[in-house]
């Protein structure tokens, strides 16, 4: 069982895939002699959630222009396990696991984290209505995040002039971000990583990022 919830901002996106951990049916902890409908499983969630950076440039006039620029923020992961008396009742089980998903990064906290927390609670209770789940003795569920942070630099930020062919970025053609933060028109970089790998300014290896 796998679903995907998708979540959009002005600033940011938001994608999460929740998926259950099958365990072999023979690993079933079934006890004839008790109410299997009754009993609730050990709830196991491994999260983890990643971040990237994608970089927009905002000319004087007209859209934004998308730079060709992802990079890797941050990735984090939390191993929490629930018993039936915390995941059972809805409040309960909002409150801990809002406790427990603390301090993941600023833009998650004030974007996502009420979104997410109310799709993983949706989505455990019609884990633990569904039949092939009973007698279980723990439910093992995976919940993988990436949000991706969207930057928008004004003109003012981006250097001067392209180094490469010393015009204006934006002036001729579409622009490129590279991992060292450096813009460039897209044409110029491109014809200048034909000779060599590293950045015109600083010296970095671009294509080693």
């Amino acid at each position: 069982m796998e679903t995907m919830f998708y979540y959009s901002l002005p600033s940011s996106d938001a994608c999460v895939v929740f998926s259950q951990i099958k365990t072999p049916q023979e690993e079933l902890n079934i006890n004839k002699d008790s109410n299997i409908s009754s009993s609730l499983p050990l709830l196991s969630i491994r999260f983890h959630l990643r971040a990237v950076e994608l970089c927009w440039y905002k000319p004087p006039h007209g859209d934004p222009q998308q730079l060709q620029y992802h990079r890797p923020m941050f990735a984090k992961s939390r191993h929490l396990e629930y018993y039936p008396s915390i995941y059972a009742s809805y409040d309960l089980f909002y409150n801990v696991l809002q406790e427990n998903m603390e301090n993941l990064g600023e833009e998650f906290e004030d974007n996502y984290r009420r979104d997410i927390i109310c799709y993983i609670i949706g989505e455990v209770r019609d884990i633990f209505y569904d039949e092939s789940n009973k007698g279980r003795e723990k439910v093992e569920v995976s919940i993988d995040t990436i949000f991706v942070v969207k930057r928008f630099l004004d003109k003012s930020i981006l250097d001067d002039h392209c180094v490469i062919c010393f015009e204006e970025p934006g002036k001729e053609g579409e622009v490129m971000c590279t991992p060292c933060s450096h813009v460039f028109h897209e044409d110029c970089i491109a014809k200048w990583l034909e000779h060599g790998n590293s950045c015109p300014i600083c010296r970095h290896d671009i294509l080693d990022s």
